[in-house]
């Protein structure tokens, strides 16, 4: 959807940097790898950000990669409670549409996607 709104607005677009880390690391993220991705995503968007394109959206952020810590670990690092420089606008979409296996995805049962989007509408909410 990112690259489809970022063309609809004529801006640019920050793919998702965790399914990167994921395809050349593996899935089963320590605390230490949720902080490298991060930090990786917000590496990526202050590059593109300083081209200053018109719209920038962002596939993901450290918000989203903090409740993955919140998912996986029951607890985050401290770093992401210290992250600020969250969007201006975003986009929570539902869980109507069927999970699809891919390798690099987890949290594919019903009950575990609906903790997920509660956790993620909880924190932007914050």
């Amino acid at each position: 959807m990112a690259p489809r709104l970022a063309a609809a607005l004529g801006g640019t677009t920050v793919t998702e940097y965790g399914r990167d880390y994921a395809e050349s690391h593996g899935i089963a993220f320590t605390m230490t790898d949720l902080v490298l991705i991060a930090k990786g995503h917000l590496a990526a968007t202050k590059e593109v950000l300083a081209k200053r394109p018109r719209y920038l959206i962002s596939d993901t952020d450290p918000l989203i990669t903090a409740v993955w810590a919140d998912m996986l670990f029951g607890q985050r690092d401290p770093w992401f409670d210290r992250f600020d420089q969250v969007a201006d606008f975003y986009l929570l979409f539902d869980i109507d549409l069927p999970w699809v296996a891919d390798g690099t995805r987890v949290f594919g049962d019903s009950a575990a996607r609906q903790l997920f989007f509660d956790l993620s509408r909880a924190e932007l909410e914050k």
